[in-house]
């Protein structure tokens, strides 16, 4: 992601989820890329994911009411 190569941040991150499915990061990191790239159906999609494995966390809720609007 940071080397602005979403194709393959897109692809490490679902491996990372084949291999830990209960990586919320990488469903957040996914839901970025999503968001970045005009599709708030994805992204809406991965970040509900995170906050499902991760339900404490703030910044996903915060993230989400965003994405909603």
């Amino acid at each position: 992601m940071e080397k602005n190569d979403a194709e393959n941040a897109i692809k490490n991150y679902e491996k990372a989820i084949e291999i830990n499915p209960n990586l919320w990061q990488s469903y957040q990191n996914l839901g970025a890329i999503y968001f970045n790239a005009g599709d708030k159906e994805k992204a809406k999609e991965y970040l509900e994911k995170a906050l499902e494995i991760n339900p404490g966390n703030e910044g996903l809720r915060k993230a989400l009411e965003i994405i909603s609007k």
